[in-house]
């Protein structure tokens, strides 16, 4: 299921949803900006609900 996400998404979606991390902290985390790291959860939960 998870193979239909780009490497990053699969990397982000698993840190907000599997792991529970915070968004900002992700953010941090991956050198990201946190609003990058909302839409690339929504977008990934998208395609895997898909």
């Amino acid at each position: 299921m998870l193979d239909i996400l780009s490497s990053i998404e699969r990397e982000v979606l698993i840190l907000a949803k599997g792991q529970g991390f915070p968004h900002e902290y992700i953010a941090n985390m991956l050198n990201m900006q946190k609003g990058s790291v909302d839409v690339m959860v929504q977008c990934a939960h998208k395609k895997v609900s898909a």
